[in-house]
């Protein structure tokens, strides 16, 4: 879930693997405050998603399994 000030802006994600490793980026254009990843072709673990927009950050861990 995005925050609701971000709705309708650019919104860049990043998505990191246990070890720190950038393992899959997007830009979602005029988003909406709740957005759906594929995350299939992922092996399972710990990974870390960080959400930007604009110079505000959103961080969440997520398990992968």
């Amino acid at each position: 879930t995005l925050p609701a000030a971000w709705q309708t802006k650019t919104v860049n994600i990043s998505i990191y693997n246990g070890a720190g490793m950038l393992v899959k980026a997007i830009s979602i254009r005029s988003a909406s405050q709740t957005e759906t990843l594929d995350l299939g072709q992922l092996s399972r673990g710990i990974y870390v998603v960080k959400a930007q927009c604009s110079d505000e950050w959103a961080e969440q861990r997520i398990l992968r399994n």
